[in-house]
């Protein structure tokens, strides 16, 4: 039989693998718009983001909140370091997403399909790559968090 612990980790786990392989790919794939300076990639690029924003990110990391205090009161965790830690990176994640990573992809998204963009278009983006990069690293520490669990 299997217990209802085994769903919500196989469940959490899941919507972790997703969501921050998802944020590692997209990481290259900026940076492969980047180093190319190709205006098709960088559109590309960003609709991407705009797509996995809605459509990947944001269910994933929901799932993932949820399967995750789902097993804090299935084992009865404590809110040591660890979950207070990936707690704190989760909510940096969401504000990120909503107030800067939407409004700045879809911004620059207008600016790179007009006629000539702006030659502010760059900077934006590569400002957006290094905060998205930030980010990634961010979770892939709260990854190795979650394997390791200082404290308990």
């Amino acid at each position: 039989m299997v217990s209802t612990y085994t769903v919500l980790l196989a469940v959490h786990l899941l919507a972790a693998v997703v969501w921050v392989g998802s944020n590692v790919a997209l990481d290259l794939q900026a940076a492969r718009a980047l180093a190319t300076d190709d205006p098709a990639r960088t559109s590309g690029f960003l609709s991407d983001a705009a797509f996995l924003g809605g459509r990947v990110f944001a269910p994933a990391a929901g799932i993932l909140l949820l399967a995750g205090f789902g097993l804090m009161v299935e084992v009865d965790y404590d809110f040591d370091f660890w979950i207070i830690f990936a707690l704190a990176v989760w909510l940096l994640s969401f504000f990120l997403g909503i107030f800067y990573f939407g409004p700045e992809s879809s911004k620059l998204s207008e600016m790179v399909v007009a006629d000539a963009p702006p030659p502010e278009v760059g900077a934006r983006l590569t400002r957006l790559a290094k905060i998205s990069r930030v980010e990634t690293i961010l979770l892939l520490l709260v990854v190795i968090d979650m394997a390791i669990k200082p404290g308990l």
